[in-house]
């Protein structure tokens, strides 16, 4: 019996050994508050005025639409993108007109490039979305004179 104790308490030895081994697990990081952006409170408006249906030719009658992205506490953690949502007219960068007026629509750019409509931009900073729009015809359809509006909304979203 004795020497199965011995035994026993040999056999144990190395496993005491083991339980006496620590780690030491340091932790760090960083805490982040969420983005936040503002596209301004009041509503845009752009005035074309009157509009000659000779002069409608793509880059005639160009108009800023003045809308600016101000953002705080960015983080690499979130990405910041606009989208400007409108009904496609008969390309993707171009807004439908409604009103008596027909046979134009209105394009849309960003930096002076043709921006699609209902897709996420990307912004890497704040500041003017640099957005324009300009009146182009629809081929095969007549102008008709009269009065027209159109309309987009612009959103803002952090992922």
């Amino acid at each position: 019996m004795r020497k199965s104790l011995i035994l026993l308490s040999l056999l144990a030895a190395p496993m005491l050994t083991q339980a006496a081994t620590t780690v030491n697990v340091s932790v760090k990081g960083t805490l982040h508050m969420p983005t936040t952006c503002d596209l301004g409170s009041a509503a845009v408006q752009v005035e074309f005025d009157d509009i000659l249906t000779d002069k409608i030719n793509g880059t005639n009658y160009v108009k800023p639409v003045p809308i600016t992205l101000t953002c705080s506490n960015r983080n690499p953690l979130q990405s910041v993108y606009v989208r400007i949502n409108a009904p496609a007219g008969t390309a993707a960068d171009r807004i439908p007109i409604n009103g008596t007026a027909k046979g134009f629509e209105l394009q849309l750019k960003r930096n002076n490039v043709s921006q699609s409509l209902n897709t996420n931009i990307k912004m890497d900073a704040d500041g003017d979305l640099k957005l324009t729009l300009t009146p182009v015809n629809v081929t095969a359809v007549p102008y008709v004179t009269g009065a027209f509006t159109a309309a987009a909304t612009v959103v803002v979203s952090i992922v």
